[in-house]
């Protein structure tokens, strides 16, 4: 008996296992057949040549390119004859668009393939674009047979901008004349686009505007005593900044600007009574060196401080900048998959070439930079480089682990599970047990597929697989799960089959910036449960859960530069698509990542529903809280706490959290800077700088610290304690030595001093973007120099002689070291090193030793000359005798 029961088993596995894979095979032919009328379908848009009838080339377009992805495709020629292939972009937003060939070539033959890259240029600013690529044989010249493949993006704030800054800031300007004001954007990315829209308002005449350069025209008609100029980031039309202009009359222009706009800070021109003088000031900003002046194109000063004396007509004065290097950043997307070589320090407009070299089990799969990829290929070389860039060498583990399980066990046999390599295509199947019904597969409790045989057309990552089974005859019942509003997901959702009896827990999870409103099981309200579970099943059940969007995440949203919801609570339409039914399933890419969970609907009456507020919801309002940034948090003490201590004169250790968090940021650029083993604090990260003295940070300005502590006002302390950037720029550049300079020709009259070599000693201070000369400081700095090699004599002193608005002074060396000059200023303008032709001591002694000899012999010669009178007074005697 056990042994035809035996066999009846076999058998009915036999016709079952028959059955299986007759309906494979009709669903393999269905496949076929479906491809081929896809494929047929498509090449009905294959190339023709011009005058023919029938198709004799063709090709044939796949692509994986939705609404906001950019990503590469392939083109095939599957056509008789070679195609001379043609493509392009079409379209009102086609130059925000970049279609490249990144393999094969344009000469398609039968079988070749070429692939495309479509990207999004990163200068495109906040908007929405469409575009049409269209690919085309160059006989077909009336495109009866082009493909076009459309593109879209969304681009809302890629652009990470973070402050505009305007320059100058404020200036007075004379009517009738032009003046050029620059603007520079920040942000995280060091290649955020410089583009700004320019705009002026205030003005009374309409002759007075601006051009899309920056170029203010001011007309000779203009009765407006004050203008406002404003400049627009481009990228992100929520930052701008404006500077204030009062209109003169009788007076002339002296225009300043910098070249490139980036490369310094330029102060000083505008209206200037004639006859007069002005002082140009310009400070290389960080990676840039002072080039010098120029007018009418000729270099005219390399003085950072440059006076133009008796002003008689408009001037414009250039600032000239070069720039040192550029900095590209090479990193792998994971050290364990692969490494990258390359960039580091580069010439500016040099170049560099980056190799990624992929480990064992791993493949190189592009080149990153931003949210595009820029190149496939392992070596890739980067000309003519101008800017700082940051990519990433990206890895795949060439081999992915299929998992599968069957649940319970004795359901059914699972087959397809393995290892398979990046990309290739996998096919899993469940063949039922004798008793027990295939209900779907699962990933992370989540339904994607119903079919006994589903096929993941793309392995690119490890994934279990869960084949659900039920006992035939076994009472099941359905729950269906899904959101009722935008903002949260809840899991498993979709259709799901239980046993009769069987507990099922459902978890609701709201995103960021939303809070769970309400949760209804069967239409009845359950409150805003994170989890519920329906316990001993006997019946068929539905849970729906709905979100509310807080105000502070409204607000973080908006801060994020992105647009908030428009309501508080948006409910989600149930549309057949959004449905859960037992046909429909949840999307693998979603299930795997665990995302998944707001791909279907349930629909809620929320009308009864009050909506709470942040603090119902115990979110703090953080409108009314005190401002806690990043350097108050370092230091634990609120803003308060840190206004009594700047009032109290104690400021250093919050100048030195805001140092340490990168809101202060000191610049030193010191020419004759003695060398030093110590490394670029920038380079440092912040454990390392934390733990380097004060004194090895800037070495050449060593109590540069404290001297900034009195340079910065309370206003501007209390500033920096809020987040406010700033920084201190000091530079000391080698000055030419003509010898019309007034300065020049004072420090050549300085006694017992031979001016050897000229330099100006320039500082600037930049508090939230607003730039300030600094010409006197209330604590002297101490600096340090090394005397140039060229220069410097053994056994000889040397000091430093200054002249500040026209006033001459010796400062002594403060050091024993003869190859430095240790000296202490508070007064920045132009300076010498000079050696010191003779000290005060030996001027006194070499007058008293001069002043000896002279009266040694003046009494020689009143010796002489009384003797001579003797010798007179007796030759007369004699003679009278």
């Amino acid at each position: 008996k056990q042994q035809e029961q035996d066999e009846a088993a076999a058998e009915a596995k036999r016709i079952a296992e028959e059955e299986a894979k007759k309906a494979q095979e009709e669903k393999e032919k269905a496949a076929a057949a479906a491809e081929e009328a896809r494929k047929k379908q498509e090449l009905d848009y294959s190339l023709k040549a011009a005058g023919e009838s029938g198709p004799i080339s063709g090709f044939y377009l796949l692509c994986n390119v939705g609404e906001g992805d950019f990503e590469d495709f392939s083109i095939y020629n599957n056509g008789s004859e070679p195609v001379n292939l043609q493509y392009g972009i079409s379209g009102a937003s086609s130059d925000v668009f970049s279609l490249s060939m990144i393999s094969g070539s344009t000469n398609l033959n039968p079988t070749d393939v070429s692939r495309f890259q479509i990207v999004l240029k990163p200068s495109a600013p906040v908007g929405s674009y469409q575009g049409k690529l269209y690919f085309k044989d160059a006989r077909d010249d009336k495109n009866a047979h082009t493909i076009y493949l459309s593109v879209s993006a969304d681009v809302k704030s890629k652009s990470a901008v973070s402050r505009v800054t305007i320059y100058p800031h404020n200036i007075s300007l004379t009517k009738g004349t032009d003046y050029y004001f620059g603007a520079e954007v920040d942000g995280t990315d060091p290649s955020v686009s410089q583009a700004v829209n320019w705009s002026v308002t205030g003005a009374k005449s309409e002759d007075t505007y601006i051009t899309d350069d920056g170029l203010l025209v001011i007309s000779k008609k203009e009765k407006a005593s004050s203008l406002s100029v404003i400049a627009t980031s481009q990228a992100d039309p929520r930052y701008n900044d404006r500077a204030t202009v009062s209109v003169k009359s009788g007076t002339y222009n002296v225009t300043v600007s910098a070249n490139p706009q980036n490369g310094g800070i330029v102060t000083g021109g505008g209206a200037v009574s004639r006859g007069s003088s002005v002082t140009l000031t310009a400070v290389a900003n960080k990676n840039y060196y002072f080039e010098g002046w120029s007018r009418d194109g000729n270099i005219v000063s390399s003085a950072t401080n440059y006076r133009i004396d008796d002003v008689e007509s408009n001037i414009s004065v250039t600032a000239n900048f070069k720039q040192n290097f550029v900095t590209i950043t090479a990193v792998s997307e994971n050290d364990q998959a692969g490494s990258v070589v390359g960039g580091g320090q580069i010439s500016y407009g040099g170049k560099t070439t980056l190799s990624a070299k992929a480990k064992d089990g791993y493949v190189f799969t592009g080149w990153q930079e931003g949210d595009s990829i820029i190149s496939t290929s392992a070596s890739l070389e980067l000309n003519n480089l101008t800017f700082d860039r940051r990519i990433t060498g990206k890895f795949a583990k060439t081999n992915y682990t299929i998992t599968v399980g069957a649940n319970p066990a004795a359901g059914g046999i699972v087959t397809g599970g393995g290892t398979y390599s990046l990309g290739s295509s996998a096919t899993i199947e469940a063949k039922e047990s004798p008793g027990y019904t295939f209900v779907s597969w699962n990933v992370n409790d989540q339904v994607v597929s119903r079919s006994p045989s589903y096929k993941i057309d793309r392995v690119d990552r490890d994934i279990s697989f869960t084949a659900v089974f039920l006992q035939t005859g076994a009472v099941t019942y359905a729950i269906s799960s899904g959101v009722a509003t935008t903002g949260g997901t809840i899991t498993p959702c979709g259709l799901t089959a239980v046993l009769r009896g069987q507990s099922v827990t459902y978890t609701i999870t709201p995103k960021t910036g939303f809070a769970i409103l309400a949760v209804a099981v069967d239409g009845v309200q359950v409150g805003p449960v994170s989890s519920y579970t329906f316990p001993n099943i006997v019946g068929n059940h539905a849970i729906a859960a709905a979100f509310v969007q807080t105000d502070a995440g409204a607000k973080a949203v908006l801060a994020s530069g992105e647009t908030p919801q428009s309501q508080k609570v948006q409910e989600i339409p149930k549309t057949e698509q959004n449905t859960a039914t037992e046909n429909n399933t949840v999307n693998l890419a979603d299930a795997a990542s665990g995302t998944a969970g707001d791909e279907f609907v349930e629909e809620m009456d929320l009308s009864d529903i009050p909506i709470p507020t942040d603090a119902e919801l115990g979110i703090e309002d953080t409108s009314d809280i005190p401002i806690d940034s990043e350097v108050l948090r370092k230091l634990g003490i609120t803003l308060d706490q840190a206004k009594e201590m700047i009032a109290s004169g104690q400021s250093l250790e919050l100048m030195a959290a805001a140092f340490y968090e990168g809101t202060l940021d000191f610049y030193v650029d010191n020419q004759y800077a003695p060398p030093s083993p110590l490394p670029d604090y920038h380079t440092l990260t912040r454990e390392e700088l934390e733990q380097t003295a004060k004194t090895d940070i800037y070495p050449s300005m060593p109590n540069l610290g404290s001297v900034t502590e009195k340079l910065l006002t309370y206003d501007e302390l209390v500033e920096i304690a809020e987040g406010s950037m700033a920084n201190v720029t000091v530079s000391i550049t080698k000055q030419d030595t003509r010898t019309d300079d007034t300065n020049v020709k004072l420090m050549r009259q300085a006694v017992g001093q031979k001016p050897l070599q000229y330099f100006d000693l320039t500082m600037m201070k930049m508090v939230n973007g607003i730039p300030e000369n600094v010409t006197r400081l209330e604590v002297p700095m101490e600096v340090i120099i090394a005397i140039p090699e060229d220069i410097y004599r053994a056994g000889k002193t040397y000091s430093v002689l200054r002249v500040h608005d026209g006033e001459l002074s010796i400062l002594p060396d403060l050091d024993d070291d003869p190859k430095t000059i240790t000296f202490r200023t508070d007064r920045f303008s132009s300076y010498a090193i000079a050696e010191q032709l003779a000290t005060t001591r030996e001027l006194a002694t070499r007058f008293a030793i001069g002043a000896l000899a002279a009266l040694v012999i003046a009494l020689l010669c009143l010796v002489i000359l009384l003797f001579h009178q003797i010798k007179v007074r007796k030759a007369r005697r004699a003679s009278k005798r």
